[in-house]
């Protein structure tokens, strides 16, 4: 069974519209990836996008049929965009236009500019030269270009969305440092608080000690001792003023 799926994918690749309108689908459904953890290159892009269609249409698909189909793709629908953008030419049949518009309708220009490399997005990104920056290959200067082009605007989009995660974490970061300095804040008060309690319950229980000591002290100093008068059994009346006359 394997040696039978092995042989038939050495097939050559033969472009047509069924398979052509495979590879923008998954142009279209991997594109959007390209600068993550997971697809952190074109060139990576590519390979998953050739692995996929080989296995699909059952023939050999190698990163570059698939890199220079899309390319004519692209290149024919520009041509398509312009033309139909412009004025007194004749209009012209772009077969896969449909398909292209969803991928470009997000994009204001489809001949964006070329952006230069930038040292430190390459420092932030940690992308190797080569997926950055391609060198000239066997396609030839234009089609190189094209992918230098592509591959700068990709770093130029992980740049922003690395300084905006980085201002998002320092937010978050500062907003979690002053809650705790709140909460700190809040603690201290509170404790302080409890210490005043505790020191106004030690006064009330000192000034109760004092009261009662005093009530004590008035209490003895009222008893009468009837024996320092020198009589016995003497009758104690009360006069219409309430004093106390002692009869002798």
């Amino acid at each position: 069974m394997a040696s039978g799926v092995t042989t038939a994918i050495q097939e050559e690749c033969r472009w047509n519209t069924h398979n052509s309108k495979t590879l923008i689908d998954l142009y279209s459904k991997y594109r959007e990836k390209v600068g993550t953890m997971k697809i952190r290159s074109l060139k990576q892009m590519w390979a998953i996008i050739s692995d996929e269609m080989s296995q699909t249409y059952q023939m050999k698909i190698n990163p570059n049929n698939c890199e220079n189909r899309w390319r004519v793709l692209e290149r024919n629908y520009k041509k398509y965009v312009e033309n139909k953008n412009s004025t007194g030419r004749g209009k012209k049949y772009f077969e896969f236009s449909e398909e292209m518009d969803q991928i470009f309708a997000h994009k204001k220009n489809v001949h964006p500019e070329i952006l230069l490399c930038s040292e430190e997005v390459h420092d932030v990104l940690n992308f190797s030269e080569q997926d950055v920056c391609p060198t000239q290959g066997p396609s030839g200067p234009s089609t190189s270009k094209k992918d230098t082009n592509e591959n700068i605007i990709i770093y130029q989009e992980e740049v922003t969305k690395k300084k905006n995660l980085r201002k998002k974490i320092s937010t978050i970061e500062k907003i979690r440092q002053d809650r705790l300095n709140y909460q700190q804040k809040r603690l201290e008060i509170e404790n302080e608080k409890l210490q005043l309690l505790k020191n106004r319950n030690e006064l009330i229980k000192e000034r109760n000690m004092i009261l009662q000591s005093q009530c004590c002290c008035k209490k003895n100093n009222t008893t009468y001792d009837y024996s320092i008068v020198g009589c016995d059994k003497t009758a104690v009346m009360e006069s219409d003023d309430h004093d106390i006359i002692l009869q002798m």
